[in-house]
């Protein structure tokens, strides 16, 4: 079984005719549960991702090209204006749990989270349009994918349930 389809044929399987759970440990429909709304939280978070990475570009084309202000500023600027679109889809419409009631530490754990993500994107911008002499979008299409990831695992596993 070297071939990774191999695997993935062998993990479908095992699991369609993996025995019932019984007792303490969680049933296969309750981890179906699981996995389904992870899965949802995923998409959703992905959808309203893009959203806000089309507000985050055209405002860093924006303030970056039309204004002129400097690359990594207008890049901060732009990337917490999609933050916030996305901090508030978060909390109506994509998580259905959150692990906190009050409002106050879950906006500061998602800010720390956000400039963790802010300082993956300015990094990862710098790389690809400095050092690497990608187009400004191009490279911002970069950064994004790579603060994406960042931002959704944290914030799943650090904010939501």
């Amino acid at each position: 079984m070297e071939n990774p389809r191999d695997l993935i044929l062998f993990w479908i399987l095992w699991k369609a005719f993996e025995p019932p759970m019984i007792g303490n440990v969680i049933s296969r429909s309750e981890v179906f549960k699981t996995e389904r709304r992870w899965v949802v939280e995923f998409v959703g978070y992905l959808l309203v991702s893009l959203c806000a990475l089309s507000v985050d570009i055209a405002l860093l084309y924006f303030l970056s090209e039309a204004i002129g202000l400097p690359l990594l500023f207008a890049n901060a600027i732009s990337f917490l204006s999609g933050a916030a679109i996305v901090y508030l889809a978060c909390i109506f419409l994509i998580f259905e749990r959150r692990r906190f009631k009050s409002v106050g530490p879950e906006f500061l754990i998602f800010l720390g989270i956000g400039l963790i993500g802010l300082g993956v994107n300015e990094l990862a911008l710098w790389m690809t349009a400095s050092i690497f002499g990608l187009q400004l979008i191009l490279a911002k299409l970069f950064a994004a994918g790579a603060s994406f990831t960042s931002n959704f695992l944290l914030r799943k596993f650090g904010l939501f349930k």
